[in-house]
């Protein structure tokens, strides 16, 4: 948009400032008055030079008039933004880092748990089981061990009459399957003995392995530990030789059985 206006005016609007630059924003602002530009504060420069743009104008002063020239819209909602170029920032780009770095590390948390949760509990059925077959030597009685897979528990009663049954004056004590641990085995793959939860003969329908005081266990078999989560890398057996009672640990690990204790 061009505009001209009349000299007188336009003249009389600089005359008072082109002596000194104080006055530079006085007679700005009349000029904008003049041409239509509103919201200006820029100072004008010598006559004969352009102004600074103005909300999309540019003014022009020549001798006694004055142009204004409409070089993009007034409204500054529609101008093209010049600012923010595409892709990240360093700071977007550390964020998404760090929240991937916190995932990841929540991950590994979780399996390293489920990891020590199964071999510890495999730990303490091996120590339970070595303490019984101890017990059967020093107590020179059977010690009694059931599996009751179902509850997730064993229970240890030691024999002091060698009858096969539990009397109510006989101690007995129960040992629990932590949360999140199972008797059974993930998979087929399972050791020579086979892949029930409990191995051991049934004695009433319970899995029972029993401890001679001769140190002898009553069968050669084991019990499979698991996660409850359906991974083979959480399998763990315990297996009790018959001739010796020894107690042996195995852990699952790429595709075979590693002796752990």
């Amino acid at each position: 948009m061009l505009q001209r206006l009349p000299g007188d005016r336009v003249a009389a609007a600089v005359a008072g400032g082109v002596a000194g630059v104080p006055h530079a924003f006085g007679i700005y602002h009349e000029m904008a008055n003049l041409c239509g530009v509103r919201g200006g504060k820029t100072p004008v420069p010598l006559l004969g030079m352009p102004l600074a743009p103005v909300r999309g104008h540019t003014l022009t002063v020549h001798d006694a008039t004055m142009t204004t020239t409409n070089f993009l819209p007034t409204d500054s909602t529609t101008a093209p933004d010049s600012g923010r170029q595409g892709g990240f920032t360093l700071v977007e780009i550390i964020t998404v880092v760090a929240m991937i770095g916190v995932i990841t590390g929540i991950v590994l948390l979780r399996v390293d748990r489920e990891r020590a949760r199964v071999d510890s509990q495999v730990q303490k059925l091996a120590f339970a089981l070595n303490a019984a077959q101890r017990e059967a030597v020093v107590r020179q009685h059977d010690v009694r061990v059931y599996f009751d897979t179902s509850a997730g528990q064993i229970k240890i009663h030691k024999d002091e009459n060698n009858d096969g049954t539990v009397q109510t004056s006989e101690p007995q004590s129960d040992i629990y399957l932590e949360d999140g641990v199972v008797f059974g085995l993930q998979g087929t793959d399972g050791l020579t003995w086979g892949t029930s939860p409990v191995t051991f003969d049934l004695v009433g329908g319970v899995p029972t392995l029993v401890f001679h005081r001769n140190g002898s266990a009553s069968a050669f078999g084991a019990a499979y530990v698991s996660s409850k989560r359906p991974l083979t890398e959480y399998n763990r057996a315990i297996e009790v030789e018959r001739a010796t009672g020894a107690v042996r640990c195995y852990s699952y690990r790429t595709g075979s059985w590693v002796v752990t204790c």
